[in-house]
C-alpha cells in the first residue's frame, strides 16, 4: 500500500493511536486507547475525530460510538511497516500485560495473546495459549492460520534441554503442524520433526501420542511410496488404539472406547495375530452390544474367534466364546448365549465354575424374560 498523503502530518500522539489500532484485534475500544496511553480521555477523543476526519479510521459499524477500526483493512499492515521490530515488541509487551489483566481466561484470551505474539515476533512466556488458539482455527479449517500459530511454538521452544512440558508442547505443535499444512511442508522436515517428537513421546510414556505419531509417520511413508515401512507403522497404531479401548472399555467408558476404535480402523475388522491385540478386539464386539449393535458385536467377535483358530490360540478362542455369550446375554438372547457358555467353558480340568446359571443370577435375567 502506498504512504497515504496524511501520514506525514500526524502528530506523535496520533501515530500512537494508530499503532495501537493496528496491533489490537479490531473493534479497538475507546476505554482501551485511553488506558494504554498516558494521553487524558478528551484529548484521546479529539485524536480520534481527527484520524476520522482523515478518513483513517472509522466507527465500528456494529457497536457504534466508542469503538473503531481502520477504514481499509491494509491501513493495519501499513502502519505496522512504519514503526521497528524493536518498538513493535516493546508495544506488544505493554498490550499484553494490559489484556492479560482485564480479560477473563478463555478462548477470546488466548486468540488475543496469540496474536500479540505473533505480529511481535516476542519469544511466548505461555505456549498453552497459542496452542488452544492453534486448536482452534484447525477445528474451523483455517489451516494457514493455525499452521502460523504452530510455527510460533515450534520457532520459539529451547533448542537446549526441553523439559518435560515443553517435550509434550513440541509433539502436539508438530501434529497440529503437519495436520495444517503437512501438504506443504518437505516429507524429510516432516520426518525429522517427527522423529524428534516420537523421542518426546517415548521420554514420556505418553501411548495416546506415539500412536497419533506414528499414524502421522505411516501416512509419510505412505507418500514417499514405502508402503511396507507405512504396514508396519499402521500395525503398531492398530495395537495401540485397541490396547487403549480396551483399557477405556473395562473403565466403564463404553461409547468412548467403541469411538477410539472407529477412529483408528473403522469397519477394517483386521487383525494381528497376537493375543491381546486379538483380545481387545473381542472386548470391543461386547462393547457394540452393550451400545446396541448386537449384530456389529457378534460379527467382529467371530471375526476374531476365526483368527484365533487359524493361530491356534486357544484361550483367546475361549474369550471370544465368553465375549459371545456376555453379547447376547446384553441382548436377552439367553437360549443362545448358553451353547457358546458352555464351549467358553471348557478347561482342561473340565468345566470351569463359570456356568450358566451364575450369568443367569449375575445379569438377572431368565429365560421368560428373554
Amino acid at each position: 500500500m502506498q504512504k497515504p498523503d496524511w501520514w506525514n502530518n500526524l502528530d506523535q500522539e496520533e501515530k500512537q493511536i494508530l499503532i495501537l489500532i493496528s496491533m489490537i484485534p479490531p473493534p479497538v475500544s475507546l476505554d482501551n486507547l485511553i488506558d494504554l496511553t498516558s494521553i487524558s480521555a478528551v484529548k484521546v477523543l479529539r485524536l480520534i475525530e481527527n484520524l476520522k476526519k482523515r478518513k483513517a479510521i472509522s466507527v465500528y459499524d456494529s457497536l457504534g460510538n466508542g469503538y473503531y477500526n481502520f477504514r481499509h483493512p491494509k491501513l493495519s499492515e501499513f502502519v505496522l511497516q512504519q514503526i521497528s521490530d524493536k518498538r513493535k515488541q516493546v508495544e506488544a509487551k505493554k498490550l499484553i500485560s494490559f489484556f492479560d489483566g482485564h480479560l477473563e481466561e478463555g478462548l477470546k484470551k488466548c486468540l488475543m495473546m496469540t496474536h500479540f505474539y505473533q505480529i511481535s515476533a516476542l519469544k511466548p512466556k505461555d505456549f498453552g495459549r497459542i496452542l488452544s488458539s492453534a486448536e482452534y482455527c484447525l477445528s474451523l479449517d483455517l489451516k494457514d492460520d493455525a499452521a502460523g500459530y504452530y510455527r510460533i511454538v515450534l520457532d520459539n521452544l529451547s533448542v537446549r534441554r526441553k523439559s518435560l512440558d515443553e517435550k509434550e508442547v513440541c509433539v502436539d505443535a508438530t501434529l497440529g503442524m503437519i495436520t495444517a499444512h503437512g501438504h506443504l511442508i518437505p516429507l524429510s522436515q516432516q520426518k525429522a520433526l517427527l522423529k524428534r517428537s516420537l523421542r518426546f513421546a517415548e521420554e514420556l510414556k505418553d501411548k495416546e501420542r506415539l500412536a497419533r505419531l506414528n499414524l502421522a509417520y505411516a501416512q509419510i511413508w505412505k507418500t514417499g511410496g514405502n508402503y511396507k515401512k507405512a504396514a508396519f507403522l499402521e500395525d503398531l497404531l492398530k495395537k495401540a488404539a485397541l490396547s487403549t479401548t480396551d483399557f477405556l472399555f473395562w473403565q466403564g467408558r463404553v461409547a468412548e472406547a467403541v469411538k477410539r476404535y472407529e477412529q483408528v480402523i473403522g469397519n477394517l475388522e483386521e487383525f494381528s495375530s497376537d493375543e491381546t491385540t486379538l483380545q481387545a478386539c473381542a472386548a470391543l464386539g461386547w462393547c457394540y452390544g452393550i451400545c446396541g449393535q448386537t449384530a456389529r458385536g457378534i460379527g467382529l467377535i467371530e471375526a476374531v474367534r476365526m483368527k484365533a483358530e487359524e493361530s491356534s490360540l486357544s484361550e483367546v478362542k475361549i474369550y471370544a466364546d465368553l465375549m459371545t455369550s456376555l453379547t447376547l446375554l446384553d441382548a436377552r438372547r439367553v437360549s443362545e448365549a448358553e451353547a457358546y457358555l458352555n464351549l467358553g467353558c471348557q478347561c482342561n480340568d473340565g468345566l470351569c465354575p463359570l456356568s450358566l446359571r451364575r450369568f443367569k443370577n449375575m445379569f438377572q435375567i431368565s429365560e421368560s424374560s428373554a
